[in-house]
């Protein structure tokens, strides 16, 4: 149990897991988004929130941020959005390259070539 090797209340780990996440979903777009600013306006360590993030969630806060910035581009391209590097930005890469290796990782499929209705990841 994470609570008890922490030794802290489980709802207070929820409760900062819960906002990292929101965090996420809100601010996904922000090229500069990183967990060193979410944890120091919850007044939290950087280590001790990234530990705590990758315990609760299983990955790392980068990992689940790109997850969830992939799955937002998705959406954009299976809504006719085509260009690779508008959708990028709008989910937050600076690098179309970058944007573009970390989708293929991802997707098994290069942007470019996303189809939601062939691909299965």
């Amino acid at each position: 149990n994470i609570a008890k090797e922490l030794n802290v209340n489980p709802s207070y780990i929820t409760k900062i897991i819960k906002n990292d996440i929101r965090y996420i979903q809100e601010n996904y777009a922000d090229p500069g988004l990183c967990l060193k600013d979410i944890a120091g306006e919850m007044g939290l360590n950087y280590n001790y929130a990234s530990q705590l993030f990758k315990k609760v969630t299983g990955i790392t806060f980068v990992q689940y941020l790109n997850v969830f910035r992939i799955q937002r581009a998705c959406e954009m391209l299976d809504a006719g959005n085509r260009y690779i590097k508008d959708v990028a930005e709008k989910v937050g890469f600076t690098d179309q390259l970058y944007f573009s290796k970390i989708f293929k990782k991802m997707k098994n499929t290069p942007p470019k070539n996303y189809n939601s209705t062939t691909t299965l990841s």
